[in-house]
Parts: structure tokens; C-alpha cells; sequence
């Protein structure tokens, strides 16, 4: 471990200078032309203060204490009226030259003072920092001491025990390099609606002296800025269309170093489109979306279309079994003779109501639909269809059928026995269906373009990913459908 003694160079000066040649003092070597120290102790003849004086005794030792008898007089009187002080310059240096906070300060002397007297010269080191004078008088300071920006300065003064000559001083600054720009990316790649946006650094920003590297992050929403100051955007935040950018901007714990950002688009929000002829969308078979003889069922289907014909097609169905015959637990449908939205709770009419019929909204156009259902028995309630916000009708029920859980739910189409039906098929699109465990409407509305999943959300499917081959479930429940032949398009209810 060093010393944290002041250590001091020495230069002896006794008898004729040849060649400038320096002669080193104790507890220094030459190196070259350089006067080294020693890392020493108080041991060395070094005092802890940072000064040393030579041969470590007085003059009075030297001659055997008789010249003050001789001359009449003590030496340091006649040394101090004849002293000359020593000349020249030191010449200084501070390694490194370009330090880090990781790097000790080294103050050399590379070329000492002469003393006409030819008394051995000494020399004392000082420490300064930004111009305030520093505690410790030494050769050389600890890392730890420093911090970014700071100008140390050495200043080395000779002195030959009566005199000081002229000092010099050396200085550095200690450097701190900026972090480098991370790299950075905003996933999901193709956000939708349903989508928190994330800011990932997928590249580490270097900082050159090691420190530990910290980000900060900034949102803007089409240009403006926000208070987002976290990695992720709610999905709560976002609407169609919007353009986010996220700044991301590292810190060594000193400096910034500069920001990279990155964009993206939540364009022309997205639907589902479904040909008429094959196209549908399975979600596997679960209880929880089932209504079968529950006493106590309460239930809303609801969601966005646009029907492009004028055929029967199915938008929602729940197929279900009576005494061993195919049915529908449920099904939401356009009939085509009667020109009717259906919402039917049974596969054959028990009563009129339990295949319902209000009249057909207009071909061509976005709708929202919501049918609701309340229970008073097993095999009683009421239900309502509610088109475009307003009720379109109410009736009772004297019956519906039982569910199994052996056929899966089909948004666009349905199936019988487990098998695809090859007529029925839903032509156009179909956007945000929710099933609610609640009746949510008894009473005229303003539909919502963009549903929410809450408590009371059995399944709500968006519809609106953009891309693969999943319908996903946005509520917690995961009854994530398989899209069979549909496609994403860039259409969707306003």
C-alpha cells in the first residue's frame, strides 16, 4: 500500500557540477536524468509533512560543534548572512497526463534546482484543486479523491534548509468520457389497440471508465411531449392513429451521453374479414363460455360488424346438444328470409322468443350490436337486442337449451356435431366481440369503438392484431381463438 507520507527528493550539491550531472539525495535514485524517490517512511529521513532536509543532521555535527568557538558565532548565524538560494526552475510533470477517476495522480520532478552554495536542496510538494489548496502534501493522490472535471495542480518548491528557490506546478484535468448511444427498439412491432408499447434498449451504451450506466426515458405522442417517463406505455394511453416516439438517454453517473430514439405507428386500426364461404375463427370448448339451464345467467355478447351481403350468416355461436340432438347453446346471426338479426338461445323455436328476431340493420355498414339475456329459472328470463345503442327489442323466455363442453365456440360460422357447417358463413367484418357475465345495458346507449376487459369479462376478442393467425383473448382468461382462412385488414367501426 503507498505511503500517504510527503515524500521529498533530494539533490546533493557538494563539490563541482560537471556536465549539469545531477547528484541524487538520500532516499532518492537517478533514473536517466530524473531524480526518483523511494516510497518511503519516516524511517527514510522524510518528515510527515512533506519535506525532507538531506543528510539528516546540522552543520554543528558535521564539525564536531567547534565553529561557534572559533568564529565567535553560531553557524546558522554565518550560513543565513552568506545563503544563496537555490536557482532554477524544477521541472514537473503529472502522470497520467489525460487521468480518469480511476487513475492516481503521480507528481514527478524531472529536473531539480542548484544551490550555489552547493547545500543539498530539498523540495516540498502542494496539491491544489480547482484552485482551493488540498490537505494532503504528498507525490501523489488516490483515485478516490478525484472526480470529473476537477483541475488538480501540483507546485513543487525547492529549498536548502534557509531558502526556498522558485517553485513550479503542473496541472491535469481529470477526464470523463460520455457513454456511448444505446440502441433501442419499441415492441410490439405491430402494436394494436390492445398493445402496451415498451422501449427496449437491445444495445448496451460503453462507458469508457466503467461506470455503471443508467437510462432515462422520454415519450412523445404525435410530436408533443408527455409525462411518461417509464419504459412502457399503458395501452390505455394509445388511440388510432398515433405516432410514439421514445428518447432513451444514458448517464454514467456524471455526465449524459447522447440519446437514440425510436418510432412507431399505430395506424388505421384493424378488423377481421371473413369471405362468405370457409372463413371463421375456433375458440376452444370451456364452461366459463357457456349459458346452457344456469338459473342464475346473466350474460351480454356485443361487438362490431359490417356485413357485406345480404345471405344468413353467423357472427356468434355456441353449439350445444338436447337429448342427443345437435343445437346451439347461443348464437347471434342475419337471416336472410326474414330479414331479421337473430339472437337465439335454443336450436329449434320453442317459443318466439327463443330465437328472437329484430330487424336487419343496413348492409354495408359498421354496426354494434349488444343481446343480453336475465334469468329467472333454468328455463326462463328475458332478453334484449340492443342495435346501434338502442333497443331494439325485449322478450321473455319459456326455454333454452342445454350446453356441453364438447364443441368449441366459432365467431363467423358454426358447426354441427362438432363438424363445420359449409353454409351460413359470416361474409364481411367483425371487430371487438366481448362476452360479459353481467347484463351491462338496460337502457339506450353510445357504443364504445374500443371495449375494455373488467371483472365482468368472460372473453373479449379485439380482432384487431394485424397479423398472425390468433385471435386473442385481452381478457385474463385466455380463450385465445385459431383464424381459419379470415384476414386482417385495415378497416374498423369509427
Amino acid at each position: 500500500m503507498r505511503s500517504l507520507l510527503g515524500l521529498v527528493l533530494v539533490i546533493g550539491c557538494g563539490g563541482e557540477k560537471q556536465d549539469s550531472s545531477i547528484e541524487c539525495g538520500e532516499g532518492t535514485y537517478l533514473d536517466g536524468e530524473t531524480c526518483v524517490a523511494n516510497m518511503a517512511s519516516d524511517e527514510s529521513g522524510t518528515s510527515g509533512d512533506g519535506s525532507s532536509y538531506g543528510d539528516g543532521g546540522t552543520d554543528d555535527e558535521a564539525d564536531g560543534g567547534m565553529d561557534d568557538e572559533a568564529d565567535g558565532g553560531t553557524d546558522e548565524e554565518t550560513d543565513t548572512a552568506d545563503n544563496t538560494s537555490p536557482e532554477g526552475t524544477p521541472d514537473i510533470d503529472i502522470i497520467p497526463a489525460v487521468p480518469t477517476t480511476y487513475d492516481d495522480l503521480d507528481c514527478l520532478l524531472l529536473r531539480g534546482a542548484t544551490d550555489p552554495d552547493e547545500d543539498p536542496v530539498h523540495y516540498t510538494f502542494s496539491w491544489a484543486v480547482d484552485g482551493e489548496v488540498f490537505t494532503e502534501s504528498t507525490t501523489w493522490i488516490a483515485a478516490e479523491s478525484t472526480e470529473p472535471d476537477q483541475e488538480w495542480t501540483c507546485t513543487i518548491t525547492p529549498a536548502d534548509g534557509s531558502a526556498s528557490g522558485t517553485a513550479n506546478s503542473a496541472s491535469v484535468t481529470i477526464f470523463n468520457s460520455a457513454p456511448t448511444a444505446p440502441e433501442v427498439r419499441i415492441s410490439p412491432a405491430v402494436p394494436t389497440v390492445d398493445s402496451d408499447l415498451y422501449c427496449e434498449v437491445t444495445g448496451e451504451s460503453f462507458d469508457a471508465e466503467g461506470d455503471s450506466i443508467n437510462y432515462t426515458y422520454r415519450w412523445t405522442k404525435d410530436g408533443v411531449e408527455t409525462d411518461i417517463t417509464d419504459a412502457t406505455v399503458p395501452a390505455s394511453a394509445t388511440e388510432v392513429p398515433n405516432e410514439w416516439t421514445c428518447t432513451v438517454t444514458p448517464n454514467d453517473g456524471w455526465v449524459d451521453g447522447p440519446s437514440s430514439t425510436a418510432t412507431i405507428a399505430l395506424t388505421a386500426c384493424q378488423s377481421l374479414y371473413f369471405d362468405g364461404t370457409d372463413d371463421r375463427v375456433v375458440i376452444p370448448a370451456d364452461p366459463a363460455l357457456d349459458i346452457g339451464n344456469d338459473p342464475s345467467a346473466r350474460r351480454t355478447i356485443e361487438g362490431w360488424y359490417l356485413s357485406d351481403s345480404t345471405a344468413a350468416q353467423v357472427m356468434v355461436a355456441k353449439p350445444g346438444e338436447v337429448a342427443g340432438t345437435s343445437g346451439q347453446d347461443y348464437s347471434v346471426y342475419l337471416h336472410d328470409s326474414t330479414s331479421s338479426f337473430n339472437w337465439a338461445t335454443a336450436y329449434a323455436g320453442i317459443d318466439s322468443c327463443t330465437n328472437f328476431r329484430v330487424s336487419r340493420p343496413e348492409v354495408g355498414e359498421w354496426h354494434h350490436f349488444a343481446v343480453t339475456l336475465t334469468a329467472d329459472s333454468s328455463e326462463s328470463g328475458t332478453k334484449e337486442v340492443y342495435i346501434d345503442g338502442n333497443l331494439a327489442g325485449a322478450c321473455d323466455y319459456t326455454g333454452k337449451n342445454p350446453a356441453t363442453t364438447e364443441y368449441e365456440m366459432v365467431l363467423g360460422g358454426t358447426q354441427e356435431d362438432g363438424v363445420p357447417v359449409t353454409v351460413d358463413h359470416f361474409a364481411g367484418y367483425l371487430s371487438e366481440i366481448r362476452i360479459s357475465s353481467t347484463v351491462r345495458y338496460t337502457a339506450d346507449f353510445t357504443p364504445e369503438t374500443r371495449l375494455t376487459s373488467d371483472d365482468d369479462t368472460i372473453a373479449l376478442w379485439r380482432l384487431s392484431e394485424g397479423m398472425g393467425s390468433t385471435a386473442t383473448d385481452s381478457s385474463s382468461h385466455g380463450h385465445d381463438g385459431e383464424i381459419q382462412g379470415a384476414t386482417w385488414v385495415t378497416e374498423c367501426p369509427e
